[in-house]
């Protein structure tokens, strides 16, 4: 399974994942890298962080749910 399988899996089945989670678990260096290539696949993939009470910030992924749209017809008169 390559690096962008298993970031895309974890997202997929958390619905988040951190930068530190995915050096540890997947031993990925550039996780920046591998979300970027994801993103020029076409996934949606949303950046945010949190702060932590000593001021530093800690960053983490999620993948953005597809949104549906209704298709609407006009009805013949």
């Amino acid at each position: 399974m390559t690096a962008k399988e298993k970031i895309l899996n974890a997202l997929t089945k958390s619905g988040k994942l951190t930068v530190a989670q995915a050096k540890s678990r997947f031993g990925i260096k550039n996780v920046w890298a591998r979300v970027a290539e994801l993103r020029d696949d076409g996934h949606d993939i949303q950046t945010s962080f949190t702060t932590k009470k000593d001021g530093t910030k800690s960053y983490f992924y999620s993948l953005s749910k597809p949104t549906t749209t209704k298709s609407t017809t006009a009805k013949k008169v």
